[in-house]
């Protein structure tokens, strides 16, 4: 084998002929001034959060692709257009170029040189003179491709706004590139691009005559201890995130063996214990002897490095450009051939113009090199490798990866992240805003740390998974594969997720008020937060809308913990930030079509936006969840009575914790409350309060007190007629109507005994009050009762009694009681002279079947309650009657009654969770009777009597009825509205013989008081034996 000289020098590049200065200076219009160009922003993809959009700062691709632009063909060729049109141009990255050095008085670096730049040469003019002595301009060439400037002349580069840190290393005595390439990692270079290789020998001379010492070269060779510093100082720049462009070389025409792959530092990866013994490469020491590099192993710089085959105008492999070969993993094309770039003054096209064309796959490395720098710009926060991985796997696929590795560079893409994740893409933002916009594919998945914001806009295929360990993703595009968010992480967006999403940190649909949709099963764990952005009632985007997660396939089971948190103010984006909801409204904020399960722990308030005594609840369904506004608190709502109120705060009591899902009888109430109209809410909770039974037990004693108004009118009604037949004056009397016996002149015994029986009706109403509404009843029945003379005087007689009374409740409009009461009472009645006592003393039984509807929002329960009821009542008057004139008789009397019942416990049936259950209850009435009664004739008629009677009544016990009951397992406490203590009592009564063995009368009973009325009728007939 031949000794070949490894030291370091240009790759050979093939310029054109002096013949083509015409077609240069076709190539050099003059075109508009950089300061006609509109002012662009810093930054925008990429950038921090608080920048503005892209979108209304930079024009469209077009608008960049000026005269200087299209200068160089290349710019088109790799759609630098499009990486423009985000507002990239390389401002800010340090871009590091070891060749033979620059022009430092050329205009296109005016201003761009970094003061850094030194001098690595071994021709030693000075460490800080960088000045390109090469012939060809080589240095000057690659920087002008990576970063000559956007002014209006010549050409510009890639990176027009790039920092050159010009390292002066190739030249024809040799130079450290090794020592370069550690200098720019100390330096902050974040890309270094290497148009620079090993020599070998050449088929020609450079005057066109054969090489008399030409061989054909089978291997690479490398020198081991050149190699290692190398390597070393690529490892160290790999260390301090650099990206290392190294051009793939230009040997195909001379030696086309080793050609099939990059030669040099782009080789250096494929440089590893499985590929020593394939006859690619050997090592040689000192001495030029072979060396067994079995073991050497340069793999850890592949994911550094970016080797560069060179294409022409046609996208075909130039005819110079070695392969990329093994190395198809880290290489790709660019155009290198007849490439248009800055040059010395001896070099350009004329003395005025110092540009020219040159060829080389050194002409295709700064390409890359500065797609590199626009790649760094637009993701500040990417390593080196994931923007290798970036502008490798969005290269546009030329064919042969023998040949041309990944494709063609294509920077317009590569500037919106990568386009395949080979493996795992495990990417901190660092506080940055970036989006990666391509459709991703491939084997790997994604892992997005750190503060930050990250979008994905694109049809995601790539099959590893997405973990969003810190920071924010936006998936605002689609990903095929599973997503699951860590406890520092954000997923929001209006995208879709066609698998699962776990989350134990934080999910947001939208970007402002959206919907993210997801077509597997979703689980939040319990450190979740479900977070809503809540700007309207729509369910679009933006304004007036409010964020979902809608999960629409029957695979997308939705199992919830955590907390949910709805946002009112502070939203991102376009919302209105102004939106307040009113009571009852309902934000379907999670669609589940294959079922809902488990339970947030909590919800969050928003902060601000909520009206006066308000907040969220959650309304749990079988297929999604609902948020819904609704009082802060029910006791605190206006326009309560005390019914409701009682119902209000027992409801607060055992109210669900917001956000968490009720049990089932708790879900049953408050779903259907939470739904309701704050305009309905004062009469939906009176409904729950069951006041139809404290009306019951008031109807309970106005049944005793009917029975005992009907025994007190059988005592009274034409007594005085009787009390004439039992002295001995009825017969005369009756003799006198001409209808008396042939003996009417004699004194008739009076009967023992008589037969009666009554017919009873009656109707009334109380007033509603501060407790509740009122009601209205009527009431029918009849007595029958047997009677004897007893005391001289008097009377006593056993009666019984049947009542059924209909209550029409008001706070019920649907509902209503029913009571029958059966009574069994003894009463009697004597007279001392002119003193008169009276009463009766009975026992009742009651049985009540109340029903009652309760309707709030879309709710409507029909509650049903039987009660059986036991009590017991009694009345004693006196009175004295007076001696008046003409047969009319006054009689003063004071008494007292008490009515007492017992109503037993029930619960309600037929009403579910709304059912009421009530404990057994007592009510008493006492009441104190003080007035007079007075009876006459009518119109002088024996048979016929009026008895008229009025009395001011106190009731000393229960004016209202209180009803204890528990909903929910909470305590009610409902009243019926109160009746005034004090009241009248009145009365009329007609009675009249029909035979001397037939009475009959009529009567009528009235109670009137605030509060209540009560109206009662009988009609009665008797006979006697």
């Amino acid at each position: 084998m031949p000794t070949i000289a490894t030291r370091r020098i240009l790759l050979r590049s093939a310029f054109l002929s002096a013949t083509a200065a015409s077609l240069l200076a076709a190539l050099l219009p003059v075109v508009a001034s950089a300061s006609d160009l509109p002012s662009l922003p810093d930054a925008f993809f990429g950038r921090p959060a608080r920048n503005l959009p892209r979108a209304a700062m930079t024009p469209a691709p077009a608008y960049f692709m000026t005269p200087e632009y299209k200068a160089n063909y290349g710019l088109a060729q790799i759609n630098a257009a499009d990486a423009y049109a985000l507002g990239l141009s390389g401002k800010g990255v340090l871009v590091a170029v070891v060749d033979s050095g620059i022009d430092l008085t050329h205009p296109e670096f005016a201003g761009r040189l970094s003061p850094l730049s030194r001098n690595f040469g071994f021709d030693l003019p000075g460490p800080n003179d960088i000045l390109d002595r090469d012939t060809t301009s080589h240095g000057t060439h690659v920087a002008g491709t990576i970063a000559a400037a956007k002014d209006g002349r010549g050409m510009h580069g890639v990176a027009y706004n790039a920092e050159i840190l010009a390292l002066r290393a190739i030249t024809p005595s040799g130079g450290d590139t090794a020592a370069a390439i550690r200098y720019a990692s100390e330096q902050g270079a974040k890309v270094l691009n290497g148009s620079y290789g090993p020599v070998y020998p050449a088929l020609t001379l450079p005057d066109g005559s054969p090489n008399p010492d030409y061989s054909l070269v089978p291997i690479q060779p490398y020198h081991i201890d050149g190699t290692s510093a190398e390597v070393s100082a690529i490892r160290q720049a790999g260390a301090s995130d650099m990206v290392m462009v190294f051009a793939a070389g230009n040997e195909r025409e001379d030696q086309p063996v080793i050609a099939r792959n990059p030669t040099g530092a782009a080789f250096y990866p494929a440089i590893r214990p499985e590929n020593a013994d394939k006859n690619l490469y050997v090592f040689l020491d000192g001495n030029d002897n072979q060396i067994n590099a079995s073991r050497l192993d340069y793999s850890d710089l592949q994911p550094y490095t970016l080797a560069v085959v060179a294409v022409d105008r046609d996208r075909k492999i130039a005819s110079f450009s070695n392969y990329c070969g093994i190395a198809a993993a880290w290489c790709l094309a660019a155009p290198g051939v007849g490439i248009l770039s800055t040059v010395t003054a001896a070099n350009g096209s004329s003395p005025t113009e110092p540009y020219n064309l040159s060829s080389g796959t050194s002409m295709a490395a700064p390409h890359v090199a500065g797609a590199a720098a626009l790649v760094r710009e637009a993701f500040p926060f990417m390593t080196a490798p994931q923007v290798v991985q970036s502008i490798l796997t969005t290269a546009t696929d030329l064919g042969s990866p023998e040949i041309y590795g990944w494709g063609l560079l294509n920077v317009g893409k590569a500037v919106r992240g990568p386009g395949q994740f080979v493996q795992t893409f495990d990417v901190d933002t660092k506080g940055y805003s970036a989006t990666f916009g391509n459709d991703i594919t491939g084997v790997g998945g994604l892992v997005k740390r750190g503060e930050g914001r990250l979008e994905l806009s694109g049809r995601n295929t790539y099959a590893g998974g997405t973990s969003v360990i810190g920071g924010t993703l936006a998936l605002n595009g689609s990903i095929t594969s599973a997503v699951s968010v860590g406890q520092q992480g954000t997923l929001r967006g209006t995208g879709s997720i066609e698998a699962g999403l776990f989350s134990a940190g934080t999910v947001m649909p939208g970007n402002s008020p959206g919907t993210l949709f997801v077509k597997g099963p979703v689980n939040f764990g319990g450190t979740n937060r479900f977070v809503l952005d809540i700007d309207g009632t729509g369910t679009g985007n933006g304004a007036g809308n409010y964020s979902r997660l809608a999960a629409q396939t029957a695979s997308g089971h939705v199992f919830v913990d955590g907390r949910i948190a709805p946002v009112l103010r502070g939203i991102a984006g376009d919302a209105s930030n102004s939106f307040t909801p009113v009571s009852g409204t309902a934000f379907r904020v999670l669609v589940a079509e294959g079922g809902l399960s488990g339970s947030f722990s909590g919800l969050d308030q928003p902060a601000d936006g909520l009206p006066a005594n308000a907040r969220f609840d959650a309304l749990y369904g079988a297929t999604g969840l609902s948020l819904v506004l609704t009082p802060g608190s029910y006791a605190a709502l206006a326009g309560l009575n005390g019914n409701a109120s009682s119902v209000a705060r027992a409801l607060d009591s055992v109210r669900p914790a917001a956000g968490t899902r009720p049990d089932a009888n708790r879900q049953e109430v408050f779903d259907a409350l939470y739904t309701a109209a704050s305009g309905a809410l004062p009469g939906a909770l009176s409904s729950l309060s069951g006041q139809s039974y404290a009306d019951a037990r008031m109807a309970m004693m106005n049944a005793q007190r009917t029975v005992s108004a009907a025994l007190d009118q059988r005592l009274t009604a034409g007594w005085s007629s009787r009390y004439d037949r039992l002295t001995g004056l009825g017969a005369a009397s009756y003799a006198s109507l001409g209808s008396a016996p042939a003996e009417s002149g004699r004194v008739q015994p009076a009967r023992e005994g008589t037969l009666w029986g009554q017919a009873l009706y009656g109707f009334g109403r109380t007033s509603g009050d501060a407790n509740g509404a009122g009601s209205s009843f009527g009431l029918a029945g009849a007595m029958i009762g047997a009677e004897t003379a007893a005391f001289g005087t008097g009377t006593i007689g056993a009666a019984l009694g049947y009542t059924r009374s209909n209550e029409d409740p008001k706070a019920d409009a649907a509902g209503g009681v029913a009571l029958d009461n059966y009574s069994l009472a003894t009463y009697g009645r004597v007279d001392f002279g002119a003193l008169t006592l009276r009463g009766s003393v009975g026992a009742s039984y009651g049985k009540t079947d109340i029903r009652r509807t309760i309707q709030f929002g879309n709710a409507q329960r029909g509650a049903h309650g039987e009660a059986d009821s036991y009590g017991f009542f009694g009345t004693a008057v006196a009175g004295y009657r007076l001696a008046t004139l003409a047969g009319l008789d006054l009689s003063p009397e004071a008494g007292i009654s008490l009515h007492h019942s017992r109503q037993d416990g029930l619960t309600e049936t037929q009403a579910g969770a709304f059912a009421l259950t009530l404990r057994g209850q007592n009510q008493t009435s006492a009441r104190s009777l003080a007035g007079a009664r007075l009876s006459t004739p009518v119109a002088g008629d024996a048979k016929l009597r009026l008895d008229l009677k009025a009395y001011w009544s106190h009731e000393f016990a229960d004016n209202v009825a209180v009803l204890q009951a528990s909903l929910l397992g909470a305590g009610v406490v409902t009243r019926s509205p109160g009746a005034a203590r004090d009241g009248a009592v009145i009365g009329a009564s007609l009675s009249g013989f029909v035979t001397p063995q037939i009475e009959v009368a009529g009567s009528y009973d009235g109670d009137l008081r605030l509060g209540a009325t009560t109206h009662r009728f009988s009609f009665q007939a008797m006979t006697r034996w």
